[in-house]
C-alpha cells in the first residue's frame, strides 16, 4: 500500500479497498497493517514526534495507518494506545493515537472503555484535545470537540484529586505562553516579509497590470502571506467550559472561579460536598496550593532539616531523592534518614515502580563523590561572622547568548550538622550498584531469542557522545557501547554472544574481533574489564566480524538479533566501508551481502539493528522500507534497550490485541459520570451533584523520552 495519499475516515471508505470482509488475504493484510503500525509506534521510543509542529514520516505514516486498521478492526487503535502509554511509557504518542480515534467515528464506541486508563494526568486530558483540534479534516467544526470526546472528559474529571488538578491548573503560564508564542510569530512574519524578494525566474510571469505572478498568484501576495498562526493551547478552565462538565463542584468550581455560596439555600443546589460554611460566603473559591518537594524546598530552604521533614513524610519521589543524593550528603541528614533513603535505593519494589532505567544511576555515583578534606578546609575557613568559605563552582547553563556556556559561580559553604565520612560513601555506593542491578533485571523488557552482539572499540569510539545525557564517568562512545553490551547480555532470555571489533591486534590472533567472557562485579567494574579487555585489538580500524558470520551460517547456529553498536553506520543500505581494503578479513563479503546469505539460509526472520552513536545529538529511527527488518538508530535514547526488545518481540501483537484483558478494563468502576456524561444543549457550565463515588485516581507516572 501507498503511504503518499491521504486515508479517508473508513466509515466512508466502505466497498474500497480498506475494507476488510473475513477473507484469509484480508486478514492476513490486516495483520501486516497491524505490525506495520506497532513498528512506527515503537519507533517513538527513540524520537518522538512533535506532534505539534512540521509533522514527521513517522507521525504521517501512523495517520494514515490508523484508519485502515479501524476500518477491520477499530478497538485495536485504543487498545495499541493503552499499550504505548502504560507498557512502552510513551505519553505523546499515546495521546495522539487517542486524538485520532476520536477523529474516526468507527473507533467511537470504545473510547469510554480505554480513556480512563490512558490519561493519567490533567496534561493527558489537555493534549489529546489540543492535539484532535490540531487534526486536518476532523468532524468536527470550528473548535468543538466530538460528542464521545466531551464525555470522556467529564467522566475523567470525577477520577482526578484536587491535588493533581491544583498541580497542572497553570492558567496563567499557558495564557502568558500562547501571548508570547503569538507575538513571536507576527514579529517573525513582520522580518520575513521585510526581508524577502521576489524570485526572478522561469516561475513567474506577468499578469494584469504587470504583476508578476507564480501560477496563479501574486508574488508579492504569496510573500507577504503569513504562516497559520500556531493555535493557542487549552487551559483546564477552558476545557470544562468547552465540555460544560457537571462535576465534581468542589474542584470545577474553583478552577472556574467561582464565589462561593451566599447561604444555605445556594449551597444546596451547588452540589459542593460538606455543610455550608457562612464564612467563605460570596468569596472566591481556589484549589489549595500542592505541596511539593520543589515548594517546600523554595519556602524552607535546603537544609537538613528541610530534607529530612521531605523524607519522613514520604513527600520526596524516588527520582528527586536520586538527584539530590548530594544536597543530602552535604546538608548532613541524620544516620537515620541516611539508612532510610539507602533502604529506598535497594528495595526492589521501590526500584521497580521508579521505572528508571540503569544508566540514569550512574550521574549519582558521580555526585557522591564529595571530596571531604576540601570540604572540612572550606569549613575551617569560614570566619566568626559567617564570611569567608566559599568556593568556585564551574556550572553549565544559560548565561548571554550560549546556552550550553560554562559559568563559574560562587557558593557558599554547607555546614553538615552530621558530617559525613568515607564509610558513608560506601555504603551509598554499594546501594546505588544494587539499584543498578534490580533496574536491570526489573525495568528492562527481555530481549527474546538468541542475539549477538557487535561492540565497535576502534580509535574513533574514543570521542564524546553529547546525546548520552548526565551518565557520570561514562561520556565516550566506546563507554556507552560497552554498557549497552553488557545490559543487553543481562536482559536476553536466550544466549547472547558480545564480541568486540575493530582491526587485528595482538591478542586477537589474527582476528578482528574476539568474544567477551562474562565477569561479575559493579556496572563501573565491568565496563573497565572490558575497555582493558579491548586492548587485545588494534584501534586502527573497523572491521565488522564476517568471519563469526560465516562460521554461524555454516553451523546453521540461529540468532534471531544482531545490534552492532559503533560510531557510523554499519548498515544493510550501505556498502562495507573497508570490503575492497581488507579482502582477507572480508572474505569478499559486503554487511548487506553477509546478512542476506544469512537469512537466506539461517534465519530468514534476523532483526538486525545498527546504532550510530555520535548522531550529532540526535536520535532518529530510520526503517528501511524496503527490508523492515532492518533498523537504524542514530544518537543515544534511555529507551534503546525496549525499542530492541519491543522490535524483535514476536508474541508482540498478540500481547496487544488481549490488553484489556491484561489490565482487567472490563472490571474497572464506573462513577456516574461515565454513565451520564455530559449534556451537549447545556450552554453554560453548570455544576451538580456528584453522588457517585469518584474513581480510583490513576497513578502519577512520567515517561522517560
Amino acid at each position: 500500500m501507498s503511504f503518499g495519499k491521504e486515508i479517508a475516515d473508513p466509515m466512508e471508505t466502505m466497498g474500497s479497498d480498506l475494507k476488510y470482509h473475513g477473507r484469509m488475504e484480508d486478514k492476513f493484510e490486516i495483520k501486516e497493517d497491524k505490525i506495520k503500525l506497532i513498528n512506527f509506534v515503537c519507533a517513538c521510543l527513540i524520537k518522538e514526534p512533535k506532534y505539534y509542529l512540521s509533522s514527521s514520516k513517522d507521525q504521517e505514516v501512523i495517520a494514515q495507518l490508523v484508519p485502515v486498521v479501524a476500518a477491520g478492526d477499530a478497538e485495536f487503535v485504543l487498545k495499541l494506545a493503552l499499550y504505548v502509554r502504560d507498557d512502552l511509557n510513551i505519553r505523546s504518542t499515546a495521546n495522539y493515537l487517542l486524538a485520532l480515534a476520536c477523529r474516526h467515528s468507527a473507533c467511537h464506541p470504545f473510547v469510554a472503555k480505554y480513556f480512563g486508563a490512558i490519561v493519567r494526568l490533567p496534561t493527558d486530558m489537555l493534549e489529546v484535545c489540543d492535539l484532535y483540534l490540531a487534526l486536518p479534516d476532523r468532524q468536527t467544526t470550528g473548535e468543538a470537540l466530538p460528542n464521545v470526546l466531551r464525555k470522556a472528559v467529564c467522566a475523567k474529571l470525577y477520577e482526578f484529586d484536587a491535588y493533581q488538578l491544583a498541580k497542572y491548573n497553570k492558567e496563567k503560564a499557558v495564557k502568558a505562553k500562547n501571548k508570547k508564542t503569538a507575538a513571536d510569530e507576527k514579529s517573525g512574519a513582520a522580518a520575513a516579509a521585510a526581508t524577502a524578494k521576489p524570485r526572478r525566474g522561469m516561475g513567474a510571469m506577468r499578469g494584469r497590470g504587470g504583476r508578476r505572478l507564480v501560477g496563479e498568484t501574486p508574488v508579492n501576495e504569496l510573500l507577504e502571506r503569513p504562516e497559520e498562526p500556531s493555535r493557542k493551547k487549552l487551559t483546564l478552565k477552558q476545557l470544562i467550559r468547552k465540555v460544560h462538565a457537571e462535576g465534581p463542584a468542589d474542584l470545577t468550581m474553583p478552577i472556574l472561579g467561582r464565589k462561593y455560596p451566599a447561604d444555605e439555600a445556594a449551597f444546596a443546589k451547588s452540589g459542593l460536598s460538606g455543610v455550608f460554611d457562612a464564612s467563605r460566603a460570596n468569596k472566591r473559591m481556589k484549589l489549595p496550593t500542592p505541596e511539593t518537594w520543589e515548594t517546600q524546598l523554595s519556602a524552607l530552604g535546603n537544609k537538613h532539616t528541610t530534607w529530612e521533614s521531605l523524607l519522613a513524610h514520604n513527600k520526596l519521589p524516588f527520582m528527586a531523592m536520586l538527584r539530590n543524593l548530594r544536597n543530602l550528603i552535604l546538608t548532613g541528614v541524620s544516620p537515620e534518614h541516611h539508612q532510610l533513603v539507602m533502604a529506598k535505593l535497594t528495595d526492589e519494589r521501590s526500584v521497580t515502580t521508579s521505572r528508571q532505567l540503569p544508566w540514569r544511576f550512574l550521574s549519582a555515583f558521580e555526585a557522591i563523590n564529595v571530596n571531604l578534606e576540601e570540604l572540612m578546609n572550606r569549613i575551617l575557613d569560614i570566619d566568626e561572622d559567617g564570611t569567608g568559605g566559599r568556593a568556585v563552582v564551574t556550572m553549565r547553563g544559560r548565561k548571554g547568548k550560549l546556552m550550553d556556556a560554562q559559568r563559574k559561580i560562587t557558593k557558599k559553604a554547607l555546614i553538615p550538622v552530621h558530617m559525613p565520612d568515607e564509610p558513608l560513601i560506601a555504603r551509598y555506593r554499594d546501594a546505588l550498584d544494587t539499584a543498578i542491578r534490580i533496574a536491570t533485571v526489573h525495568n528492562l523488557v527481555p530481549i527474546e531469542g538468541n542475539t549477538a552482539v557487535f561492540i565497535d572499540v576502534s580509535g574513533s569510539m574514543s570521542c564524546q557522545v553529547h546525546s548520552a545525557g548526565k551518565m557520570g564517568k561514562i561520556t565516550t562512545a566506546m563507554d556507552i557501547a560497552i554498557l549497552l553490551g553488557l545490559m543487553i547480555r543481562d536482559v536476553c532470555v536466550g544466549e547472547c554472544e558480545m564480541r568486540l571489533f575493530a582491526y587485528p591486534g595482538p591478542g586477537s590472533h589474527g582476528k578482528s574481533n574476539v568474544s567477551v567472557p562474562v565477569v561479575n562485579d559493579t556496572i563501573l567494574k565491568n565496563v573497565e574489564f572490558v575497555r582493558k579487555y579491548a586492548e587485545r585489538l588494534s584501534g586502527q580500524d573497523e572491521i565488522f566480524p564476517f568471519d563469526y558470520m560465516l562460521d554461524q551460517i555454516k553451523k546453521k547456529k540461529r540468532i534471531d538479533t544482531i545490534v552492532v553498536i559503533s560510531d557510523m553506520m554499519l548498515t544493510p543500505l550501505m556498502e562495507g566501508r573497508n570490503a575492497d581494503a581488507h579482502k582477507n578479513l572480508t572474505f569478499g563479503y559486503t554487511v548487506p551481502s553477509i546478512l542476506k546469505k544469512y537469512r537466506q539460509e539461517v534465519n530468514p526472520g534476523l532483526l538486525f539493528v545498527a546504532m550510530d552513536l555520535y548522531g550529532n545529538g540526535k536520535s532518529i529511527v530510520g526503517i528501511n522500507d524496503g527490508d523492515s527488518k532492518d533498523v537504524v538508530i542514530t544518537g543515544f535514547s534511555d529507551n534503546v534497550l525496549r525499542f530492541i526488545a519491543e522490535r524483535g518481540h514476536g508474541k508482540q501483537l498478540e500481547h496487544v490485541e488481549n490488553i484489556d484483558k491484561t489490565k482487567k478494563l472490563d472490571t474497572r468502576k464506573s462513577g456516574k459520570a461515565r454513565k451520564s456524561g455530559p449534556k451537549p444543549k447545556q450552554d453554560k457550565p453548570a455544576v451538580k451533584s456528584a453522588d457517585a463515588e469518584p474513581m480510583e485516581v490513576a497513578s502519577e507516572t512520567t515517561a522517560a523520552i
